[in-house]
């Protein structure tokens, strides 16, 4: 036996590019799916209603129209128990009952029995509608009594009652044929006083069975049952009969039921005195509502198609199906809406994601399990980054600390940021910096005394931990020194002065008393502002090096020193790097205070010879000309004439402020080239805003890229050039667009989002609110243009 394989022209089975499409698809299905079932929870709640509702009306339409044949019931035992109670006093009347015997009811006094006895009918007159007469027919005489008048039975045949297809001896049959009790006679074609009827007869026999003397024949006019039948709906092929014990239909709306046929008696619920049966092939596709009378036995039918007796029940099935119909169309339409509007930005997210992470991605037809993988990975990187960050923390300190001491920084601003950063907070109001040397060591180190100054260095900072950790920083300066950056928010400098003392003579007395440990410290000045702690920490350098004595567990001020305690002029190493680097910044307002301390140092503090002055402003030049051609200024000529000036001078002071003024221009030209430079910069970003803020992508990280800027950057330059935020301004650029292409242009609003950079028109919507204070319609539609 062969298996029978379906393949496609390119050979791919059915059902694996079924797999293969729904694999491509695989976010779009998985967020539709949800709608679906919603929609499809929607209809089965819908169809549990439905069928509640049905039931319901179904049962109140049932009972409706058995209430209306219950009625007809009703009325029409009321009016047949009349014709019986009429039937009875005729059959019990002595008078009556005498004339059975008689033979010949003309003779002798006969004729009068016979006259009186119908003159005594007038008695039992009655004003029932139904009833036409009522006739006494005498099987022995062939006399026909009636309230009105006498007939022998031939002429009674001819002239007032007869049927048209019976001749007189199968008419006399019909009335004389056996002993009947209260028997109605199936309505049927009738000739009565030569006009026709449909006439219901009601006969009851005189005598007794085996001796029937006559009949009691009560004429009913089937038109006024008719009349209460034809109450009840027939349209449509729909029939009302009544049907008696024996199952002969003894009325019927309409009156010919030869295109219907009537139930059978035994088809009805024998328990049952009312009820309905469905529609089936016995009830020839007709719906049967019956109900029985307990007087005579009699079952009054309607028979109708079921689109007429469930009339509102196939309303409200229609109804309801046409409902369920739109509602699954546009509940279908809306969820594709809704999942390819929420696709969107998932899509976005995961191209996103394989552009920007390289690497093998692994399988990207599971797009939520692509992004959780992707997203893990990216927290794992990044809890290992913050792992090697926070392993790098105390290198970071020491080089912040290293650069705040060397005076590497060019701003308070930078100072902060980057205290900031390391999560320090310094704006007290005064600082010192002080330096701690271990004694006893010279500049010959072996590996003995490194591990002996590594073994004091960690018990001294136990030490500071304990007892400064409040009031002072600490650094390693060198395998046997340490910096010590004191901040304190004393009120005046005196207080602060004397706090650094104290803390430094507790520190003194439990480490060279309680631990044996020797050592000396330089304290450099106390200045106002993080710039100048280059500066202080210079000065405790030289104190250090001034107390040549290694005065054990001395502390010497910086202050305290000789005037020419230094031995020749001040300009450091570190000076010299931080008076460049703030020139380079174009920070003059820096630069001249460090000028100025430089000033007060050579030629206020100290009292140096015209030799050592003019060796001092060689080396100033000297900078001077270093920083010209590190920054290609092109005034080498006009710096090196200083030279000469510094050799023919007898004034040092002079060629000092001239040196002075180099360095203004140097710190102007420096800002000019900045501004320059920022021009240029914020001329480009504005630009590009404006060339492209119509592409939804472009945001502040994809400019900072198209530029070659960090976004950090970018942020802050715009902000701090053009006073908004770069985001505010591309949104109101948008908005600007968008204002205008409303008011005058006929564009939708989806139209007008893609143009302005949206990509969905909600969130254009909602910004353009936010902004304006209204709806983008309502703006439309007022045509008020807004700043």
């Amino acid at each position: 036996m062969y298996a029978l394989s379906f393949r496609d022209k390119e050979g791919v089975k059915p059902s694996m590019k079924l797999v293969h499409m729904m694999g491509r698809h695989n976010l779009f299905i998985r967020l539709l799916v949800p709608y679906l079932l919603f929609i499809l929870l929607a209809l089965l709640l819908g169809w549990h209603i439905y069928t509640k509702t049905l039931h319901l009306v179904e049962n109140e339409v049932t009972h409706n129209n058995l209430l209306l044949l219950e009625q007809v019931k009703v009325t029409l035992d009321r009016r047949l128990a009349e014709v019986e109670m009429v039937a009875q006093q005729l059959k019990n009347d002595p008078k009556v009952m005498r004339l059975q015997q008689v033979t010949e009811p003309f003779e002798g006094a006969t004729t009068f029995r016979v006259w009186n006895t119908q003159k005594g009918l007038y008695n039992f007159s009655v004003s029932n509608s139904f009833i036409l007469d009522y006739y006494i027919f005498y099987n022995k005489s062939n006399l026909v009594l009636s309230p009105n008048s006498t007939y022998e039975m031939p002429k009674f045949y001819q002239s007032i009652l007869r049927y048209p297809d019976m001749d007189f001896d199968e008419w006399r049959e019909r009335f004389f044929d056996g002993y009947q009790n209260r028997q109605f006679l199936p309505a049927q074609r009738t000739i009565y006083q030569d006009k026709l009827y449909d006439m219901i007869i009601y006969r009851q026999s005189l005598g007794y069975p085996g001796d029937e003397q006559g009949s009691i024949a009560v004429l009913i006019d089937n038109w006024e049952v008719q009349k209460l039948l034809g109450g009840l709906v027939t349209e449509d092929g729909g029939s009302v009969y009544i049907l008696d014990g024996q199952g002969q239909v003894i009325s019927s709306v309409p009156s010919d039921l030869s295109h219907v046929t009537p139930i059978q008696r035994d088809q009805l619920a024998l328990d049952a005195p009312q009820g309905l049966i469905g529609a089936s092939d016995k009830t020839d596709g007709m719906t049967i509502t019956y109900t029985t009378s307990a007087q005579n036995g009699w079952a009054y039918i309607v028979a109708q198609p079921p689109h007429i007796v469930l009339k509102k029940v196939f309303y409200i099935k229609k109804i309801t199906f046409s409902l369920a119909i739109l509602f699954l169309l546009v509940g279908v339409i809306l969820a594709y809406f809704f999942t390819y509007r929420n696709s969107k930005p998932v899509k976005a997210i995961v191209s996103t994601l394989k552009e920007r992470i390289s690497g093998d991605h692994g399988r990207t037809d599971d797009t939520f399990g692509f992004i959780q993988r992707t997203v893990s990975n990216l927290i794992d990187n990044n809890a290992e980054l913050q792992e090697e960050i926070h392993k790098q923390a105390p290198f970071l300190r020491a080089t912040l600390f290293e650069r705040l001491l060397k005076g590497d920084f060019v701003g308070e601003k930078n100072i902060e940021a980057s205290l900031l950063h390391q999560k320090l907070h310094l704006n007290d109001p005064f600082y010192a910096v002080a330096i701690l040397r271990f004694t006893g060591y010279d500049s010959s180190l072996s590996e003995e005394m490194l591990m002996e100054l590594d073994y004091k260095r960690v018990i001294l900072k136990e030490e500071l931990r304990k007892h400064l950790s409040d009031m002072a920083h600490y650094h390693d300066v060198s395998e046997d020194k340490i910096a010590l950056l004191f901040f304190d928010g004393s009120d005046c400098l005196e207080d602060c002065r004397h706090r650094i003392d104290q803390a430094l003579k507790l520190l003194t007395d439990e480490i060279l008393v309680g631990l044996n440990i020797s050592f000396v410290i330089g304290v450099g000045s106390i200045c106002e502002s993080l710039s100048a702690i280059s500066l202080s920490y210079e000065e405790a350098r030289q104190a250090l090096v001034a107390d040549r004595r290694e005065n054990v567990g001395g502390v010497t001020w910086h202050e305290a020193l000789p005037p020419n305690e230094s031995g020749g002029y001040y300009y450091p190493v570190e000076f010299v790097a931080r008076l460049m680097n703030v020139t380079k910044a174009g920070d003059w307002k820096e630069a001249d205070k460090l000028l100025d301390d430089l000033y007060r140092q050579n030629f206020i503090d100290r009292h140096l010879p015209m030799a050592m002055r003019q060796l001092f402003i060689f080396d100033m030049v000297a900078n001077l000309i270093k920083l010209n051609e590190q920054m290609v200024l092109n005034d080498m000529d006009d710096i090196k004439s200083l030279l000469g000036q510094a050799h023919s001078s007898d004034d040092p002071v002079v060629i000092f402020h001239s040196v002075k003024e180099w360095y203004r221009s140097i710190c102007d030209k420096v800002n000019e080239r900045k501004s320059s430079q920022n021009a240029q910069l914020l001329d480009d970003i504005i630009k590009l805003v404006s060339s492209s803020y119509m592409e939804a992508e472009l945001s502040l990280d994809a400019a900072a890229d198209r530029l070659n800027i960090s976004k950090v950057y970018l942020s802050q330059f715009f902000k701090d050039q053009n006073g908004v935020n770069f985001s505010d301004y591309l949104e109101n650029l948008r908005m600007e667009r968008a204002r205008h292409l409303l008011a005058t242009t006929e564009l939708t609003v989806n139209d007008i989002a893609g143009q302005v950079g949206y990509n969905s028109s909600n969130t254009f919507c909602r910004a353009f609110k936010r902004i304006n204070g209204l709806s983008a319609m309502v703006y439309r539609n007022s045509s008020i243009p807004r700043n």
